[in-house]
């Protein structure tokens, strides 16, 4: 910015562009240097750390400008984005009349801290166009005395803020007013404005006498378009974005009733929060048009304590292009997909159907007791499903019915935290007699697998069965004391009598195969009795670890250990990168040397590049 001192440089000068200025003693964008390029038409200030743009306190004088050598700038265009510290544009108080009397072209977007737009006294006599996009603190965007300055403002577009509840402000401090007028306005967007309620919440008089184009998408609490009247005797039609449907009702405010009571606004949402939408709790286990959320792809369901079961079979079928789903603190919940009744279906044989359903988030459901509250056994695929997480859900006694688990051929990352009840991954098939038949599960994408405190999980599925995890990279196993982790030497179970005491074998067999899955894995995580087996060298053979680069070691149960960590196991593993010992009563972790029949070793951890004893 050393240059703009420089004012002979710049008196042709019409665009200015500053980015990514990032200055702790410069807070405030230095008002003063616009003064020096009067021809000045557009600034665009991008990327940079100011907290205030104008902060000029009051109007320069005629003499004021002779003596200093500066002028008025009168600019025409502003653009302002990725600010994350802005919290002006200008301060209530800043007389900044001259320099935006004439602002024709405003745009602020990804102003994540900026609270308001500009401040009442700021007028707008000039400015056509206005888009305000990202700003995620903006309650409101304009003061009443600042909209009715708004007289040749053509295109109003407001698109993302999450907390905007109205675009007037029901601001008490100013005089009422009996009615605004905007006289050129032809094109108003509202576009993913979740809290948006309305226009304006006053009883005021809105006229738009030349708009033709009304565009509404993703604003599910609005609930008119103002409490006043809205005079719009060219519109004839709204636009819910996304579709190619257009829709009237007398006037714009029925219009709006209609498009969201009458549910038509649930066809173009994208992301839906449930908890923020109370008319829609209202009839979320009722009946929804056919074409309802038909675009959703995110849907969050968080402390509704009004639901038992979140997503019905019928409603499932609606979810067409449902990619993530999220439920969390419902203190009721009790199931996620309901597919009770679904008898009738299948003895009526109705089609398959299925989900694009990619990740499933769980978490503090203490009254969960299950994912399906029936089996579907095909009725509906969970094919597509990539990512599960599970967290601190008290009650829950198993994550899969058998016919799920079985159709997870796209599974990546499965991860289940603090369930404290959970016996089993996977529920025993039903109509099938225990150890009468062997379940063959495959995982052929599946990257990780992390477990942690399940003091109950015994099994990955109760009866006999066999699992291939071909693609497993990561490992994290960590107070699961009852469940068995690996398994060296496979069992037979063709030739097992079911009624031999063998038969308890197959049902504790443990999680993964050694010789399958250890060559593959590259981060390992291990506690008690396996941590232990490792130290001992039970698991370390040759070419077993060939691609493990981080091993965690913790909580070792074994009351004989020795006071010094057994790294020599190390050896084995050739590319180990990171190792990480917690939670253990070893007093040295690598002694520089060891005697063996007289001999010293002196071991030198060359590619170590992190070792941790807490």
């Amino acid at each position: 910015m050393q240059i703009l001192n420089a004012p002979s440089f710049f008196r042709k000068l019409k665009i200015l562009g500053l980015q990514s200025f990032h200055n702790e003693q410069a807070v405030n964008f230095r008002y003063g240097l616009l003064q020096r390029i009067p021809t000045l038409e557009c600034l665009q200030v991008l990327e940079c750390s100011f907290k205030e743009i104008f902060s000029c306190g009051r109007q320069v004088t005629i003499q004021e400008q002779h003596a200093t050598g500066t002028a008025i700038v009168h600019l025409k265009r502003l653009l302002l984005r990725g600010l994350p510290y802005l919290e002006n544009i200008c301060k209530k108080g800043s007389q900044l009349d001259p320099l935006l009397e004439k602002l024709e072209i405003l745009k602020v977007c990804e102003c994540s801290r900026l609270i308001k737009l500009v401040p009442s006294t700021v007028s707008f006599k000039h400015l056509t166009f206005i888009e305000v996009q990202n700003c995620n603190k903006l309650v409101n965007l304009l003061a009443p005395s600042t909209a009715k300055s708004l007289v040749q403002l053509r295109t109003l577009r407001i698109v993302e803020c999450k907390m905007i509840e109205e675009i007037i402000a029901n601001d008490q401090e100013e005089e009422a007013e009996d009615e605004i007028e905007f006289m050129q306005l032809q094109v108003l967007e509202l576009v993913f404005l979740l809290k948006l309620t309305s226009f304006c919440s006053r009883h005021w008089v809105f006229k738009f006498p030349l708009l033709t184009k009304v565009n509404v998408k993703g604003c599910p609490r609005m609930e008119a378009f103002s409490k006043g009247v809205s005079r719009t005797p060219k519109l004839h039609k709204v636009q819910v974005e996304g579709t190619k449907e257009w829709y009237w009702e007398r006037n714009l405010n029925a219009t709006i009733d209609k498009l969201f009571h009458g549910k038509v606004a649930l066809q173009s949402v994208e992301k839906l929060e449930l908890s923020q939408l109370p008319k829609l709790q209202e009839i979320w286990h009722g009946q929804f048009p056919n074409r309802s959320f038909s675009k959703l792809r995110e849907l969050i369901v968080e402390k509704c304590d009004f639901v038992s079961k979140v997503i019905s079979m019928k409603l499932l079928r609606l979810l067409n292009n449902l990619v993530e789903l999220k439920v969390g603190s419902c203190d009721l919940l009790e199931a996620v997909f309901d597919f009770e009744g679904t008898d009738d279906i299948e003895d009526h044989g109705q089609n398959r159907a299925g989900t694009h359903l990619r990740k499933l988030t769980l978490s503090h459901l203490p009254r969960l007791k299950h994912l399906w509250n029936k089996d579907p056994k095909g009725l509906f695929s969970f094919e597509n499903l990539q990512e599960i997480h599970v967290l601190n859900c008290g009650v829950l006694i198993y994550l899969f019915p058998a016919s799920v688990a079985k159709g997870l051929e796209r599974l990546q990352e499965l991860k289940i935290d603090s369930c404290a009840q959970m016996k089993e991954m996977v529920a025993m098939e039903e109509g099938i007699p225990e150890s009468t038949i062997i379940i063959n599960f495959v995982f052929p994408r599946v990257i990780s697998v992390f477990l942690k405190d399940l003091p109950e999980l015994e099994h990955f599925y109760p009866g006999p069965h066999t699992i291939e995890w071909p693609k497993l990279k990561w490992i994290y196993t960590i107070f699961c004391g009852k469940l068995e982790i690996f398994t060296i030497d496979s069992i037979n179970f063709h030739e097992t009598d079911p009624e031999d005491d063998q038969q308890v074998a197959i049902i504790q067999q443990p999680l993964f195969s050694i010789e399958k899955v250890l060559p593959n894995i590259e981060a390992l995580s291990l506690d008690g009795k396996d941590a232990m087996r490792i130290c001992n060298g039970q698991y370390v053979v040759d070419d077993l670890f060939c691609n493990l680069t981080f091993l965690r070691l913790q909580s070792f149960d074994d009351e004989q250990a020795a006071s010094n960590f057994s790294y020599w196991f190390i050896q084995k593993i050739p590319h180990l990168k990171g190792l990480v010992v917690k939670y253990s009563s070893f007093q040295e972790i690598f002694p520089c040397q060891r005697h063996e029949a007289g001999e010293t070793q002196t071991m030198t951890v060359v590619q170590l590049i992190r070792c941790m004893h807490a």
